[in-house]
């Protein structure tokens, strides 16, 4: 049985595909995200601002990691349809990445995406 290392920063595939999907400017994807922008857009329920404010957050990209408050993004986009959302969260319930172990939560996350 091997044992996958899990670190404390979320996969680097996870800001790519919330982030180079939508088309945001190259300073978000780089790491250098306009957060003020992003919550301007987030607030009011744009999916790909809330998206990419999770990621932001998830990652601790130039803010304080906060994964409780990534999760909720994320679900708020999740509600939304948002398919980088349903795909960043089920891989964050996979991963365990600062939340429980959820499987049944990814799968149902990954079948919505696909």
């Amino acid at each position: 049985m091997s044992h996958r290392k899990h670190s404390s920063a979320a996969p680097r595939t996870l800001i790519l595909g919330a982030l180079a999907v939508e088309g945001w400017p190259a300073d978000i994807r780089s790491g250098s995200p306009d957060l003020a922008g992003l919550r301007a857009r987030a607030d009011p329920g744009d999916a790909a601002a809330l998206t990419a404010l999770a990621v932001v957050l998830l990652r601790g990209e130039g803010v304080t990691r906060n994964v409780n408050e990534a999760v909720r993004l994320s679900e708020r986009a999740v509600s939304h349809g948002h398919v980088p959302a349903l795909f960043n969260l089920a891989t964050l319930f996979e991963t365990r990445n600062g939340v429980p172990a959820n499987p049944a939560r990814a799968f149902e996350l990954y079948r919505r995406a696909s």
